[in-house]
């Protein structure tokens, strides 16, 4: 990976102005503008289709001015995140004539293409070699496109639809098969397609292609990883600030970062498909071509005039584009080109910056102490301070070996440490009585500002972290507490659930129960009143068979007593006609005998009768007092009963005994 800015002045002069293009419907007549601005971090090359070709990922903007007819300049751009040329298209720009003596392999300027390789080393530079350098780039690129370049980050930082998360790729392409032509993600949304679909002056044609063509050529590990890089680089320049008269110096901010965040949080994303050696020119991955390979014929090259253009401005170019006659014999001294230097190298010595110059100083002045704290923030404040104010170089540099040794001590492993000492070499070297150029403090400044706000960012998430931890035990404390609430509240449920099902099965045995009373308490007063219905019914037939009986038995005793009264009578009058009545007398006994034996035989049969019926009633289980008292009575009065049937036995029996004794003595 290689940090750097390509600018192609114009796409069309790079091609041959295949086309003008057409924009709504419309034909393009003139043809103003077309560069193409594209701030790199990721590039590599490949064989394809049997041509090399070499890719540029990062965050691009093609520019185009343009008109329709006699109208008015119409301007139009287009936000990419790829660059794809073939062989023969980097041959012919590599071919093309160089725009400056800069001796320095990381930056190329040509007239087709300008590459330069952020941030500008330093190391091996004079100031005024610097002074030198940077003079050119603000001449050739920052002047010339500051327009462009200005309106390319005010869309990065301010436009959404310019975000990779939303607009995905854009490659600008020109191949073999695809010549002039911009392929979007297939997976835009539809509002972003309407916006960047429809084409534009300078493009063939624009379409929806851009996945399947880097799926042919990447893995989807190495399609991740550049997505990822195209991110972070985004990322970075959307929240540098641009300051319009420096634009220089917020590429050189935003690649610094950038780097600072590919050794950090993206360590997996450097060397990802990193060439092994760096190769000076426009592409970095760009092989040596072992022939010239020439243009490819089926595009033919074409110029703005085979178009109908007049361009006014085609002969105005750069100072370091115009060849100058220059007479040899007028130089009277001979230039060594090997570091040439613009100007007369007499003067050369004499040129610096305004904001390289540094200030004379009070020697000796004093500076703050170093804050006794244990925050690397305060440190870096208090020396954000310092360099602010005019103090000497060299007594910045022993403040800033101070700050070091003091964030050593807070945490030895801190990544600041080693920069602070690359600083304090860098400024106890200085002349005494010398303060830090205007430029030197912004970088420092710029550094220091850098370190603390990672310091706030890593604060920030720190803060973040613990809030989100808090919050989390918070969410998992009130979660715990619902769900104990809720616990509670089932357990209550469940207990008022049990006491409900417990009196309802109370209630419900309870109403059994009472259900099973009433209805024993029913059995029992129907079997009572059976039972009464039936005792009164027995008590009325024994009642009256007792009647009966009685009637009948007092009818009997009558009669016995009728006819023992007769008999006696009879005895006597017969005893009085003892001869003359003997027939007689016999024949009456004879009748009397057998009306007794009848009586004998009646009285046994209710004697049985009575005494089962005895047996009978003292079998009987009463229910209450009241059935006791009329069973009681009931067998009292049966055996009563069979008390008098006993009596009238014995006296039929001692009837017939002596009716019998009679018959004897006769």
């Amino acid at each position: 990976m290689q940090s750097k800015l390509i600018l192609i002045p114009s796409w069309g002069k790079l091609l041959g102005y295949p086309v003008l293009g057409t924009y709504k419907n419309r034909k393009v007549t003139n043809l103003l503008h077309d560069p193409v601005i594209f701030l790199s971090n990721f590039e590599c090359t490949f064989i394809e289709e049997g041509e090399i070709r070499h890719y540029l990922f990062g965050i691009g903007f093609y520019y185009t001015k343009f008109q329709i007819g006699d109208e008015n300049y119409i301007i139009d751009y287009r936000r990419l995140t790829g660059l794809v040329i073939s062989d023969f298209v980097y041959q012919y720009l590599l071919n093309s004539s160089k725009i400056s003596a800069i001796q320095d392999p990381k930056i190329t300027l040509k007239e087709l293409a300008f590459s330069v390789v952020f941030p500008i080393d330093q190391g091996d530079k004079t100031e005024n070699q610097l002074s030198f350098i940077y003079g050119v780039l603000n001449r050739e690129i920052f002047i010339p496109f500051k327009e462009i370049f200005l309106k390319f980050i005010d869309h990065l930082q301010n436009v959404p639809t310019f975000q990779f998360n939303r607009a995905k790729h854009a490659l600008l392409m020109a191949t073999h098969t695809d010549f002039s032509i911009i392929y979007l993600s297939e997976s835009l949304s539809p509002e972003i397609k309407q916006e960047f679909l429809h084409p534009t002056a300078g493009i063939a044609f624009i379409a929806a292609n851009a996945d399947f063509i880097l799926s042919k050529t990447f893995t989807s590990q190495e399609i991740q990883a550049i997505n990822k890089s195209i991110i972070t680089i985004e990322s970075v320049f959307r929240k540098i600030s641009l300051n319009p008269a420096y634009p220089i110096e917020y590429l050189e901010n935003g690649f610094n970062l950038w780097k600072t965040l590919l050794n950090t949080k993206y360590a997996d994303l450097k060397g990802l498909l990193d060439p092994s050696q760096i190769i000076p020119g426009i592409f970095a991955t760009a092989p040596e071509y072992s022939h010239q390979i020439q243009w490819d014929k089926s595009h033919p090259r074409k110029t703005l005039e085979s178009w109908g253009i007049q361009s006014k401005l085609s002969n105005i170019r750069p100072m370091a584009l115009t060849e100058q006659d220059v007479d040899k014999n007028s130089i009277q001294n001979t230039v060594d080109l090997t570091n040439y230097q613009r100007g007369p190298t007499q003067h050369a010595a004499n040129f610096e910056l305004d904001v390289m110059k540094k200030p004379k100083v009070e020697e000796g002045k004093a500076l703050p102490p170093i804050p006794s704290t244990s925050s690397i923030k305060d440190i870096l404040k208090h020396l954000n301070d310092i360099v602010d104010l005019d103090y000497e170089a060299r007594s910045i540099g022993d403040r800033f070996d101070e700050a070091r040794n003091a964030i050593q001590k807070i945490s030895f492993n801190s990544k600041h440490i080693w920069e602070l000492s690359k600083l304090v070499n860098i400024f106890r070297k200085e002349t005494s009585g010398l303060g830090l150029s205007l430029r030197e403090k912004e970088r420092t400044q710029l550094k220091l500002k850098e370190w603390i706000d990672e310091i706030n960012e890593a604060e920030r998430l720190e803060r973040e972290r613990l809030e989100r931890e808090r919050l989390e035990r918070e969410r998992l404390e009130r979660e715990r507490l619902e769900r104990e609430r809720l616990e509670r509240e089932r357990l209550e449920r469940e207990q008022l659930e049990q006491e409900r099902l417990e009196q309802e099965r109370k209630e419900k045995e309870r109403k059994e129960k009472d259900k099973l009373a009433r209805e024993r308490l029913e059995k029992e007063q129907l079997e009572r009143e059976q039972l009464e219905r039936e005792k009164i019914m027995l008590i009325k037939q024994k009642q009256i068979e007792s009647a009966s009986e009685m009637s009948r038995l007092h009818k009997e005793q009558l009669a016995s007593l009728n006819y023992q009264q007769k008999w006696m009578a009879k005895s006597r009058i017969t005893n009085s006609f003892n001869l003359e009545a003997s027939n007689y007398t016999t024949c009456t006994d004879n009748l009397e005998g057998n009306s007794l034996e009848r009586e004998f035989k009646g009285l046994q049969l209710q004697k049985e009768k009575a005494t089962q019926k005895l047996q009978t009633l003292k079998s009987a289980v009463p229910q209450n007092k009241q059935e006791k008292r009329s069973l009681r009575q009931l067998i009292k009065g049966t055996k009563k009963n069979i008390k008098n049937l006993n009596k009238n036995i014995k006296k039929i029996k001692k009837n017939l005994l002596k009716i019998k004794n009679e018959r004897k003595k006769k």
